[in-house]
């Protein structure tokens, strides 16, 4: 486990991640339910917010 920072909607959030080699699967990085509980509302049927937010403001 390393501790780390993470970058969404421009604000950066200290995170506890375990490294594995996840180049064969679908998702590169899974961010658990310790981290998002009481910081965010997830909503499955949208994507990318952050990503999509990001490119609107250059």
């Amino acid at each position: 486990m390393i501790k780390t920072e993470i970058l969404i909607f421009d604000q950066i959030y200290d995170i506890e991640l375990t490294l594995t080699e996840r180049g064969s699967m679908k998702f590169p990085v899974l961010l658990g339910r310790k981290f998002l509980s009481k910081k965010f509302i997830v909503d499955t049927s949208r994507k990318d917010l952050s990503f999509k937010n990001k490119i609107i403001k250059i």
